[in-house]
């Protein structure tokens, strides 16, 4: 084992409307833990029926897809958490490693996609309006 390796604690936090005492939760946990991250809600629960207008599609590329990747209860590997019906699903961990998914071509696609601007031709992403 590698002991430079340092872990960091993270407490995350969802801004769902401005009654929310953010500035005493971010004051509270900072005391226990390294990070204290708070994002503004994004309403994920329906990238399968959003249906956006042309206008309304985000063009930028999902940063999402190199930063993080998330493994499911059965092992499944999913590049964004939105996806929760896995759409997307890259591999299993009880069949292939994270690392070899991670740099499979099947991720290498759906990034590549993102770089072209095909955002908008991919679903559940052309529903999505995290950059």
């Amino acid at each position: 084992p590698n002991k430079n390796i340092k872990i960091i604690s993270r407490v995350s936090g969802v801004k769902v409307n401005d009654s929310q005492d953010i500035d005493g939760m971010r004051s509270f946990w900072s005391q226990f833990v390294d990070q204290v991250v708070v994002v503004n809600y994004m309403p994920w629960e329906n990238i399968y029926e959003n249906q956006l207008s042309e206008d309304e599609i985000v063009k930028e590329t999902c940063s999402q897809l190199w930063l993080r990747t998330f493994v499911w209860y059965n092992g499944d590997v999913n590049p964004c958490d939105s996806d929760c019906l896995s759409h997307f699903s890259m591999g299993n961990i009880s069949k292939k490693s994270l690392s070899d998914i991670w740099k499979s071509s099947k991720y290498q696609d759906l990034r590549n996609k993102h770089c072209l601007k095909e955002r908008g031709t991919i679903f559940p992403c052309r529903n999505c309006i995290a950059v």
